[in-house]
């Protein structure tokens, strides 16, 4: 039985100023693809002494909430709800996301601190494991001049699976996908790497999506390369999967994942999990 998803985008938040960001984006591409935003408060323990220390009703939250309503609404004319829930913050959340049957989560991060403060340990754990692809991202800013998202393949991920979303995206947004592949000199690498740009740029065509091909300089560490890129032409998002070491058990996949998370661009991460990539995102990408 397939998986169906709905329109609508989950944001997690803790009200402070970081959370502003993930409900700017998540307002910003709610906007393009028509869909609901719902914003999600977690009570686990910590939250619950320190609410009980402040004197903080559950009222009082969705005050805040219906106050953060009122606003968006107005301004993007977007349909905003809100949930208050209690237990485990990555319990919760990933719960509400498949019981909302939410497409996209977005999250908000800065420099290890917002989103690694709210959810510990959890931060990283919740992005690679969510059911869901989750847009992170670090200011409010939106490079919507820029229509670029840098689609970055190597050897050690199956690239092949950010293809539906990269599609999806660069319709809904306009955007121009520039490919950037690892530099190989090994021939068993790069042939194995030739074989999968080959495949990636049939669909892009298939779809009539607009790309660029550009490949990193020799001896350059690939992430670095990544970043700076990203940075030099402005881009709107980095697509990646996550947990990518898929076909070498060397690759350190948490370094990885939190380097492009926290990247000293600014410059927001679509991250997804490969495990729960399938037929459902062809199936998603035909209802724009």
């Amino acid at each position: 039985m397939k998986e169906k998803f709905e329109n609508k985008i989950i944001v997690p938040i803790d009200f402070s100023d970081h959370c502003r960001h993930s409900i700017f984006h998540a307002m910003y591409t709610a906007k393009q693809l028509k869909s609901e935003v719902i914003l999600i408060h977690v009570i686990n323990h910590q939250r619950k002494v320190r609410m009980q220390k402040e004197n903080i009703s559950i009222k009082d939250l969705e005050e805040k909430f219906k106050t953060i309503q009122d606003k968006y609404s107005q301004e993007k004319d977007i349909n905003i709800s809100f949930l208050i829930r209690e237990g485990n913050l990555f319990e919760v959340i990933t719960t509400e996301a498949l019981e909302q049957k939410a497409y996209m989560m977005v999250l908000a991060a800065h420099k290890k601190t917002g989103l690694k403060q709210w959810f510990g340990d959890n931060a990283l754990k919740l992005v690679t494991k969510s059911p869901i692809p989750t847009l992170v991202v670090q200011d409010s800013e939106i490079h919507d001049y820029a229509k670029k998202m840098v689609f970055p393949i190597h050897n050690f991920t199956e690239a092949r699976q950010k293809v539906q979303w990269a599609i999806l995206l660069s319709k809904v947004f306009k955007l121009t996908v520039h490919i950037l592949r690892q530099h190989q000199s090994e021939i068993d690498s790069k042939y194995r790497l030739n074989i999968i740009t080959e495949q990636i740029e049939e669909e892009f065509q298939k779809y009539d999506v607009p790309f660029i091909l550009e490949e990193t300089e020799t001896g350059k560490h690939f992430a670095d390369s990544l970043i700076e890129y990203a940075g030099k032409i402005n881009a709107n998002m980095i697509t990646i999967l996550t947990n990518a070491d898929i076909f070498s058990p060397d690759f350190n996949h948490v370094a990885w994942d939190e380097k492009i998370m926290y990247n000293k661009e600014n410059t927001p991460v679509l991250m997804i999990n490969p495990d729960k990539l399938g037929e459902v995102y062809y199936e998603y990408l035909t209802l724009f």
